[in-house]
Protein backbone atom coordinates (compact mmCIF):
# COMPACT_ATOMS: atom_id res chain seq x y z
CA UNK A 1 0.00 0.00 0.00
CA UNK A 2 1.47 3.34 -1.04
CA UNK A 3 1.41 6.24 1.45
CA UNK A 4 -1.44 8.65 0.89
CA UNK A 5 -1.16 12.14 -0.52
CA UNK A 6 -2.60 15.08 1.39
CA UNK A 7 -5.54 15.14 -1.02
CA UNK A 8 -6.14 11.42 -0.48
CA UNK A 9 -6.16 11.89 3.28
CA UNK A 10 -8.81 14.61 3.07
CA UNK A 11 -10.87 12.58 0.56
CA UNK A 12 -10.80 9.39 2.62
CA UNK A 13 -11.62 11.37 5.75
CA UNK A 14 -14.69 12.83 4.03
CA UNK A 15 -15.72 9.38 2.81
CA UNK A 16 -15.49 7.98 6.33
CA UNK A 17 -17.49 10.92 7.67
CA UNK A 18 -20.27 10.48 5.09
CA UNK A 19 -20.36 6.68 5.29
CA UNK A 20 -20.80 6.60 9.07
CA UNK A 21 -22.50 9.95 9.54
CA UNK A 22 -25.35 8.69 11.72
CA UNK A 23 -23.11 6.84 14.18
CA UNK A 24 -20.48 9.59 14.33
CA UNK A 25 -23.06 12.33 14.89
CA UNK A 26 -24.68 10.28 17.64
CA UNK A 27 -21.34 9.83 19.41
CA UNK A 28 -20.48 13.48 18.87
CA UNK A 29 -23.80 14.54 20.39
CA UNK A 30 -23.14 12.36 23.44
CA UNK A 31 -19.59 13.71 23.75
CA UNK A 32 -20.70 17.36 23.63
CA UNK A 33 -23.47 16.78 26.15
CA UNK A 34 -20.86 15.37 28.52
CA UNK A 35 -19.05 18.73 28.33
CA UNK A 36 -21.78 20.20 30.49
CA UNK A 37 -20.55 18.11 33.45
CA UNK A 38 -17.18 19.25 34.87
CA UNK A 39 -14.15 16.93 35.11
CA UNK A 40 -15.79 13.52 34.61
CA UNK A 41 -17.87 14.83 31.71
CA UNK A 42 -14.77 16.35 30.12
CA UNK A 43 -13.01 12.99 30.38
CA UNK A 44 -15.97 11.35 28.68
CA UNK A 45 -15.84 13.98 25.94
CA UNK A 46 -12.19 13.29 25.12
CA UNK A 47 -12.69 9.52 25.34
CA UNK A 48 -15.75 9.58 23.07
CA UNK A 49 -13.87 11.75 20.58
CA UNK A 50 -11.08 9.17 20.59
CA UNK A 51 -13.65 6.42 20.12
CA UNK A 52 -14.75 8.04 16.85
CA UNK A 53 -11.13 8.10 15.68
CA UNK A 54 -10.62 4.46 16.68
CA UNK A 55 -13.75 3.37 14.82
CA UNK A 56 -12.66 5.36 11.76
CA UNK A 57 -9.21 3.75 11.82
CA UNK A 58 -10.82 0.33 12.19
CA UNK A 59 -12.65 0.95 8.92
CA UNK A 60 -9.35 1.50 7.12
CA UNK A 61 -7.82 -1.88 7.90
CA UNK A 62 -8.91 -5.46 7.11
CA UNK A 63 -9.36 -6.52 10.75
CA UNK A 64 -12.40 -4.40 11.52
CA UNK A 65 -13.06 -3.91 15.24
CA UNK A 66 -16.57 -4.17 16.61
CA UNK A 67 -18.20 -1.13 18.19
CA UNK A 68 -18.47 -2.74 21.62
CA UNK A 69 -14.83 -3.83 21.62
CA UNK A 70 -13.64 -0.37 20.57
CA UNK A 71 -15.84 1.29 23.18
CA UNK A 72 -14.60 -1.00 25.96
CA UNK A 73 -10.94 -0.52 25.09
CA UNK A 74 -11.32 3.25 24.76
CA UNK A 75 -13.27 3.89 27.97
CA UNK A 76 -10.74 1.85 29.94
CA UNK A 77 -8.43 4.85 29.49
CA UNK A 78 -11.01 7.47 30.40
CA UNK A 79 -8.77 9.54 32.66
CA UNK A 80 -5.77 9.11 30.38
CA UNK A 81 -7.70 10.81 27.59
CA UNK A 82 -8.55 13.68 29.91
CA UNK A 83 -4.86 14.14 30.79
CA UNK A 84 -3.84 13.96 27.14
CA UNK A 85 -6.58 16.38 26.13
CA UNK A 86 -5.35 18.93 28.64
CA UNK A 87 -1.69 18.43 27.70
CA UNK A 88 -2.43 18.74 23.98
CA UNK A 89 -3.92 22.17 24.72
CA UNK A 90 -1.23 23.33 27.14
CA UNK A 91 1.94 22.07 25.41
CA UNK A 92 1.51 24.04 22.14
CA UNK A 93 0.56 27.18 24.08
CA UNK A 94 3.56 26.80 26.39
CA UNK A 95 6.02 26.17 23.55
CA UNK A 96 4.55 29.07 21.59
CA UNK A 97 4.86 31.38 24.59
CA UNK A 98 8.50 30.37 25.09
CA UNK A 99 9.15 30.78 21.36
CA UNK A 100 7.64 34.27 21.29
CA UNK A 101 9.67 35.30 24.35
CA UNK A 102 12.91 34.01 22.79
CA UNK A 103 12.09 35.63 19.46
CA UNK A 104 11.35 38.94 21.19
CA UNK A 105 14.65 38.79 23.08
CA UNK A 106 16.64 38.00 19.93
CA UNK A 107 14.74 40.64 17.96
CA UNK A 108 15.40 43.19 20.72
CA UNK A 109 19.13 42.37 20.79
CA UNK A 110 19.40 42.68 17.01
CA UNK A 111 17.49 45.96 17.11
CA UNK A 112 19.78 47.29 19.86
CA UNK A 113 22.94 46.29 18.01
CA UNK A 114 21.73 47.81 14.73
CA UNK A 115 20.68 50.98 16.50
CA UNK A 116 23.99 51.38 18.37
CA UNK A 117 26.29 50.44 15.50
CA UNK A 118 24.59 52.19 12.59
CA UNK A 119 22.27 54.64 14.30
CA UNK A 120 19.30 53.29 12.35
CA UNK A 121 15.92 52.97 14.01
CA UNK A 122 13.17 50.55 13.10
CA UNK A 123 9.68 52.00 12.60
CA UNK A 124 7.16 51.95 15.42
CA UNK A 125 4.45 49.28 15.41
CA UNK A 126 1.67 49.97 12.91
CA UNK A 127 -1.28 52.05 14.00
CA UNK A 128 -3.95 49.77 15.46
CA UNK A 129 -6.65 51.56 13.46
CA UNK A 130 -4.81 51.12 10.16
CA UNK A 131 -1.91 48.62 10.31
CA UNK A 132 -1.25 49.08 6.57
CA UNK A 133 -0.70 52.83 6.77
CA UNK A 134 3.08 52.42 6.93
CA UNK A 135 4.25 49.72 4.45
CA UNK A 136 7.67 49.32 6.09
CA UNK A 137 6.17 48.98 9.55
CA UNK A 138 3.51 46.56 8.32
CA UNK A 139 6.13 44.45 6.52
CA UNK A 140 7.99 44.00 9.80
CA UNK A 141 5.25 43.62 12.39
CA UNK A 142 2.46 41.85 10.51
CA UNK A 143 4.55 38.71 9.82
CA UNK A 144 5.43 38.76 13.50
CA UNK A 145 1.73 38.81 14.36
CA UNK A 146 1.05 35.91 11.97
CA UNK A 147 3.93 34.00 13.58
CA UNK A 148 2.48 34.51 17.05
CA UNK A 149 -0.99 33.33 16.02
CA UNK A 150 0.19 30.31 13.99
CA UNK A 151 2.95 29.12 16.31
CA UNK A 152 0.55 26.99 18.43
CA UNK A 153 -0.47 25.15 15.25
CA UNK A 154 3.21 24.48 14.47
CA UNK A 155 3.60 22.62 17.78
CA UNK A 156 0.09 21.14 17.84
CA UNK A 157 0.76 19.36 14.55
CA UNK A 158 3.16 17.00 16.36
CA UNK A 159 0.35 16.08 18.78
CA UNK A 160 -2.40 15.84 16.18
CA UNK A 161 -2.76 12.03 16.40
CA UNK A 162 -2.50 11.52 20.17
CA UNK A 163 -6.10 10.19 20.21
CA UNK A 164 -4.86 7.25 18.17
CA UNK A 165 -1.43 6.71 19.70
CA UNK A 166 -3.02 6.52 23.15
CA UNK A 167 -6.14 4.65 22.12
CA UNK A 168 -4.77 1.99 19.74
CA UNK A 169 -1.83 0.76 21.83
CA UNK A 170 -3.22 -0.89 24.95
CA UNK A 171 0.04 -0.42 26.85
CA UNK A 172 0.29 3.33 26.32
CA UNK A 173 -0.23 5.87 29.09
CA UNK A 174 -0.75 9.60 28.43
CA UNK A 175 2.95 10.40 28.28
CA UNK A 176 3.81 7.38 26.13
CA UNK A 177 0.97 8.34 23.81
CA UNK A 178 2.37 11.85 23.41
CA UNK A 179 5.89 10.46 22.92
CA UNK A 180 4.69 8.06 20.22
CA UNK A 181 2.79 10.83 18.46
CA UNK A 182 5.93 12.98 18.53
CA UNK A 183 7.93 10.07 17.11
CA UNK A 184 5.49 9.19 14.33
CA UNK A 185 5.13 12.81 13.18
CA UNK A 186 8.86 13.55 13.11
CA UNK A 187 9.84 14.99 9.74
CA UNK A 188 6.21 15.50 8.67
CA UNK A 189 5.40 18.74 10.48
CA UNK A 190 4.79 20.83 7.35
CA UNK A 191 2.68 18.04 5.85
CA UNK A 192 0.57 17.87 9.01
CA UNK A 193 0.15 21.64 9.13
CA UNK A 194 -1.02 21.50 5.51
CA UNK A 195 -3.54 18.76 6.35
CA UNK A 196 -4.90 20.78 9.28
CA UNK A 197 -5.14 24.01 7.27
CA UNK A 198 -6.84 22.34 4.29
CA UNK A 199 -9.28 20.55 6.60
CA UNK A 200 -10.01 23.86 8.29
CA UNK A 201 -10.61 25.52 4.92
CA UNK A 202 -13.22 22.81 4.21
CA UNK A 203 -14.98 23.05 7.56
CA UNK A 204 -14.90 26.84 7.89
CA UNK A 205 -17.54 27.58 5.18
CA UNK A 206 -19.71 24.81 6.66
CA UNK A 207 -19.32 26.41 10.08
CA UNK A 208 -20.37 29.79 8.68
CA UNK A 209 -23.47 28.35 7.02
CA UNK A 210 -24.51 26.40 10.12
CA UNK A 211 -23.74 29.35 12.37
CA UNK A 212 -25.76 31.79 10.27
CA UNK A 213 -28.74 29.48 9.92
CA UNK A 214 -28.87 28.41 13.54
CA UNK A 215 -28.20 31.92 14.85
CA UNK A 216 -31.29 33.23 13.05
CA UNK A 217 -33.44 30.40 14.39
CA UNK A 218 -32.11 30.84 17.92
CA UNK A 219 -32.53 34.61 17.72
CA UNK A 220 -36.22 34.13 16.90
CA UNK A 221 -36.56 31.66 19.76
CA UNK A 222 -34.77 34.07 22.07
CA UNK A 223 -37.13 36.90 21.16
CA UNK A 224 -40.32 34.83 21.31
CA UNK A 225 -39.50 32.35 24.07
CA UNK A 226 -36.31 32.90 26.09
CA UNK A 227 -37.13 36.51 26.90
CA UNK A 228 -40.15 35.28 28.81
CA UNK A 229 -37.87 33.40 31.21
CA UNK A 230 -34.54 35.25 30.97
CA UNK A 231 -34.81 39.00 31.28
CA UNK A 232 -31.16 39.90 30.78
CA UNK A 233 -30.23 40.15 27.11
CA UNK A 234 -26.56 39.41 27.84
CA UNK A 235 -27.52 36.09 29.45
CA UNK A 236 -29.71 35.20 26.48
CA UNK A 237 -26.84 35.96 24.09
CA UNK A 238 -24.49 33.82 26.16
CA UNK A 239 -26.94 30.91 26.05
CA UNK A 240 -27.30 31.30 22.29
CA UNK A 241 -23.52 31.27 21.83
CA UNK A 242 -23.19 28.13 23.96
CA UNK A 243 -25.92 26.36 22.00
CA UNK A 244 -24.40 27.41 18.67
CA UNK A 245 -20.96 26.22 19.74
CA UNK A 246 -22.34 22.85 20.84
CA UNK A 247 -24.35 22.31 17.66
CA UNK A 248 -21.52 23.25 15.31
CA UNK A 249 -19.10 21.14 17.35
CA UNK A 250 -21.41 18.14 17.05
CA UNK A 251 -21.36 18.41 13.25
CA UNK A 252 -17.68 19.24 12.72
CA UNK A 253 -15.89 17.16 15.37
CA UNK A 254 -16.43 13.72 13.72
CA UNK A 255 -14.85 15.00 10.50
CA UNK A 256 -11.71 16.04 12.37
CA UNK A 257 -11.56 12.69 14.17
CA UNK A 258 -11.82 10.90 10.82
CA UNK A 259 -8.97 13.04 9.43
CA UNK A 260 -6.86 12.13 12.48
CA UNK A 261 -7.55 8.43 11.87
CA UNK A 262 -6.52 8.60 8.21
CA UNK A 263 -3.44 10.66 9.10
CA UNK A 264 -2.45 8.09 11.73
CA UNK A 265 -2.94 5.31 9.20
CA UNK A 266 -0.76 7.13 6.67
CA UNK A 267 2.02 7.85 9.17
CA UNK A 268 2.13 4.24 10.32
CA UNK A 269 2.41 3.13 6.71
CA UNK A 270 5.29 5.54 6.19
CA UNK A 271 7.09 4.84 9.46
CA UNK A 272 6.52 1.15 9.94
CA UNK A 273 5.76 0.01 6.37
CA UNK A 274 2.69 -1.78 7.64
CA UNK A 275 0.84 -4.00 5.21
CA UNK A 276 -2.40 -2.08 5.60
CA UNK A 277 -5.02 -1.82 2.92
CA UNK A 278 -7.92 0.57 2.88
CA UNK A 279 -11.20 -1.31 2.87
CA UNK A 280 -13.01 -1.19 -0.46
CA UNK A 281 -16.21 -0.01 1.20
CA UNK A 282 -15.90 2.56 3.93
Amino acid sequence: MQPLTIGNIITVGLQLYRSHLKLYLKLSLIAHLWLLIPIYGWAKFFATSALISRLAFSNLIPERESFNAAKTQTYRKLWSFLIVGILVILIPLLFSFIGVILFSIIFGLIYGIVHVVSGLSLPAPPNSNNPFADPVSAAIFLPLGVLIYLSPLWFYSRLFITDLTLGIDTNNNPFKGIKQSWKLTKGYRIRLVAIILISFSITFPVLLIIWQGLSRILSLLSYNFLRLYVAEQSIRLTLILIILSLLTGIVIMPFWQAIKAVTYYDLRCRRESLDLKIRDQL
